[in-house]
């Protein structure tokens, strides 16, 4: 359990790179703009190039932050897993995860303010809520 608090708090230390308004932690608010821009280019078609950089942003931080969730759970539960957050289905793409993710954050501006982290998190536990044992 000690390590899981500890890779979870170097987890939220290692966001603090991402804030645009300095250092800081990463909260929703701050990856909401990437957001729009992958959603113009991935769900609505768009060609602009501009939109491009924020897309990739948006794309990497919510892949870093399931994969080190990941490992986390994996290396403190020495692979079989005591702690489900989500369960993705079988073929569940990385475009998938971005887009459930995003969309949350547009459903819920009240929680903008919040770690990024948690925002993640709370998205994909709705679309994919972790199975009872």
């Amino acid at each position: 359990m000690k390590r899981i608090v500890f890779f979870v708090i170097l987890l939220f230390v290692s966001t603090m790179v991402y804030g645009q308004e300095g250092l800081g932690f990463t909260t929703g608010n701050d990856i909401f703009d990437d957001w729009k821009h992958f959603k113009k280019i991935y769900l609505e078609g768009s060609e602009d190039l501009e939109d491009l950089p924020g897309s990739q942003q948006f794309t990497k931080f919510v892949k870093a932050t399931v994969e080190t969730l990941q490992i986390i759970i994996l290396n403190e539960c020495k692979c079989k897993p005591q702690i489900i957050l989500f369960d993705f289905p079988y073929g569940v793409t990385l475009g998938q995860v971005c887009a459930v993710t995003g969309k949350y954050l547009e459903d819920h501006p009240e929680r903008l303010h919040e770690f990024a982290i948690i925002s993640i998190i709370n998205a994909l536990n709705k679309a994919w809520p972790a199975k009872k044992k």
